[in-house]
């Protein structure tokens, strides 16, 4: 994957607007394209952008990838929200001025959350979304939420050991372990909290338009049924679960996952 470069494509390039903003981002390409579709990627509680690289550079061959770090997260400073809604302010605030032509909005888990508040809230401009091992509820196991202010480590080992399928490689779950980590207890933490208290059920019927909504099989953080219940509750959204793979679906098998993605932006 190529690193992106601030400024390659002129002063006013998304990208260089993004970086004066003070976002810390991920692209597929030193370069963006207007002529292209965006693809605009939110990640999940304690990550970061880098969790997008197996999507960011084969994606980018046909499309503007973008994966930025929320603040508190990664390149972005801080401060970090325990509301979503906090998190979807600053994405309109800070990151849709850079994209005047609209944006497909891609988010995982908490991610996917972001998206769907944006999306209620109606200022960005959103072609389409595409929301990945979410859902309209979030809740987190108590012990979860005790254990990150308390036993910060052990939980989140805890927390890594659910989020990837059985069998996935030993590899994965550690450089996983380490990034979420290296997020801090607070945006954790807090993230977390975020996750908990974010309940959509209610005005997920406003959001009009397109939508996937993706899952692996073996899910086990925000298992099928929650797919299911985000599909039902869209007014244009197609649900599709990805085998073998858990919620770190992205991660665990992005070919399936990239397939799914590039053809229904084609048929947006």
């Amino acid at each position: 994957m190529e690193k992106r470069e601030a400024g390659t494509d002129g002063n006013h390039s998304p990208y260089t607007v993004l970086t004066r903003a003070g976002v810390g981002f991920e692209a597929g390409s030193n370069r963006f394209f207007p002529d292209r579709p965006t693809l605009l990627m939110v990640h999940g509680a304690g990550g970061r952008g880098a969790h997008w690289l197996n999507q960011t550079g084969p994606l980018g061959r046909t499309l503007n990838t973008v994966a930025v770090d929320l603040p508190g997260h990664g390149g972005t400073a801080g401060p970090s929200h325990d509301e979503i809604g906090g998190y979807a302010a600053w994405l309109e605030g800070v990151v849709a001025p850079a994209f005047e032509s609209g944006v497909v909005l891609m988010g995982h888990s908490m991610g996917g959350a972001v998206a769907l508040e944006a999306a209620m809230r109606g200022v960005m401009k959103i072609e389409a979304l595409i929301l990945v091992g979410t859902g309209a509820r979030l809740r987190v196991a108590p012990d979860f939420l005790k254990g990150l202010r308390g036993r910060f480590e052990e939980t989140i080992e805890a927390i890594i050991g659910y989020a990837y399928a059985p069998g996935a490689p030993e590899e994965l779950l550690k450089e996983g372990a380490r990034m979420m980590k290296a997020s801090g207890m607070p945006v954790v933490s807090g993230d977390f909290e975020a996750c908990n208290r974010f309940d959509c059920r209610e005005s997920a019927g406003r959001i009009a338009c397109p939508a996937l909504v993706l899952c692996g099989e073996a899910d086990r953080l925000t298992p099928p049924k929650l797919s299911e219940e985000l599909g039902r509750l869209l007014q244009r959204a197609s649900v599709q679960f990805i085998p073998r793979a858990g919620h770190m679906v992205m991660v665990e098998s992005p070919t399936i996952l990239n397939r799914a993605v590039q053809a229904f932006i084609e048929g947006i």
